[in-house]
């Protein structure tokens, strides 16, 4: 028998201009990890440091979240969102914007995953102007 997936959906912020505080305040929702270009990054799995190349604001399930309905997660993430003042991706400083959302088995292809996007979520996403990126494994 397969083991149940482990879900996280993540929206994520990218751009090298920018300016994470700016994007808490138009969302209205505090990130699970937030950097600008040019921090100083420290890895919490290894001894290592790097420059971020990059900004990013996120706010990810994975750790504030439990459920095993990937829509569940999807629906917790845009219910965070205060924001209607257009699409996400036109923000000034944002290079890219979008929803992750990743589905972990723990098992090598033994575990079939379907799941439905209703319309009204999908609009949603859309008028947000956020592109989907899906990872399974």
């Amino acid at each position: 028998m397969s083991e149940t997936p482990i879900f996280s959906v993540s929206l994520l912020i990218h751009g090298n201009s920018l300016k994470p505080s700016e994007i808490t305040k138009m969302l209205g929702t505090t990130p699970t990890k937030e950097r600008v270009k040019g921090q100083v990054m420290t890895s919490p799995h290894h001894d290592t440091t790097w420059i971020a190349k990059g900004g990013l604001w996120a706010l990810d399930t994975k750790s504030i979240f439990e459920s095993d309905d990937p829509l569940e997660h999807l629906n917790f993430v845009l219910s965070q969102i205060e924001y209607d003042k257009g699409k996400i991706s036109d923000i000034e400083g944002v290079d890219r914007a979008l929803v992750y959302i990743g589905a972990f088995s723990g098992e090598e292809n033994e575990t079939a995953l379907e799941f439905d996007i209703p319309f009204e979520t999908l609009k949603r996403m859309c008028d947000l102007g956020l592109h989907f990126e899906f990872v399974f494994s």
